[in-house]
């Protein structure tokens, strides 16, 4: 059967001249197109972006989870460093002070557990589309500076400077700044209550803020530094715990 029109025989005209929809083995051979004129027809594509966008945050939230895990563990060796070397003071040795000596093994491992976690965290923000990008990329930097510094031993408090004392000094406040801006700038407005949010900034804000207080002023530097890089050190892996936990369940 041919149009009358058009004698293409696989459209039939119909008696006001309306286009009439053929099924079946009519169809056969006919190349294939996707109507997209109804939320129905391009059901197929929706459905693909969708699995696409569904194993994304379920591996968002499977590292997040991991992250918990491994700050949680990463506090236990904090606490286990400060009984194992009692020799050291918690106010005035800085803690890195922590991986000198007979405890540096178990202070590389407690930065590399704390890389991972963050690198998790990381990725479950990338999975879960938090932003700004650009606070991600500087918080990236940060955790790449924190490896870096591993192979950096720093010098006892007190002691003549080394260089590698030096490079760790300086690899130290690149990576608290750069966790510091990020840490400061990242919105998690989806899965924590902005008033959370805004006190974590806050607590944050104030511990690095006495840090630096601590690494210029004299008098700080020499009766708190330790006590000061203790807070913030405390701080932003509960922002990391906090987040995690959020991300985990999101």
């Amino acid at each position: 059967m041919s149009d009358a029109v058009t004698g293409d025989p696989w459209v039939p005209v119909g008696v006001a001249g309306d286009v009439v929809d053929v099924a079946g083995p009519a169809a056969v051979g006919r190349p294939s197109t996707v109507d997209c004129t109804t939320p129905m027809s391009c059901a197929g594509g929706i459905s693909g972006s969708r699995t696409a966008s569904t194993t994304d945050t379920v591996l968002a939230t499977v590292a997040a989870v991991l992250a918990a895990c491994l700050i949680v563990i990463r506090f236990s060796f904090f606490l286990h460093l400060h009984l194992v070397r009692r020799d050291l003071s918690p106010v005035r040795n800085t803690v890195s002070d922590l991986g000198t000596g007979r405890s540096r093994r178990e202070f590389t491992v407690m930065g590399a557990l704390t890389a991972v976690a963050y690198v998790l965290v990381l990725l479950a923000c990338q999975g879960q589309g938090t932003g700004p990008g650009v606070q991600l990329v500087i918080l990236a930097a940060a955790i790449a500076d924190m490896v870096v510094m591993l192979g950096f031993p720093t010098d006892l408090t007190g002691t003549g400077r080394t260089r590698s004392g030096r490079i760790h000094l300086i690899l130290a406040v690149v990576q608290f700044t750069g966790i510091f801006v990020a840490t400061v700038n990242l919105d998690f407005t989806p899965v924590l209550p902005a008033g959370l949010q805004e006190a974590m900034r806050w607590a944050v804000r104030v511990s690095f803020h006495v840090f630096v207080a601590a690494l210029i002023l004299p008098k700080l530097r020499r009766r708190w530094p330790g006590l000061a890089e203790r807070v913030f050190l405390v701080v932003t892996p509960l922002w990391f715990l906090v987040v995690a936990e959020a991300l985990g369940v999101a």
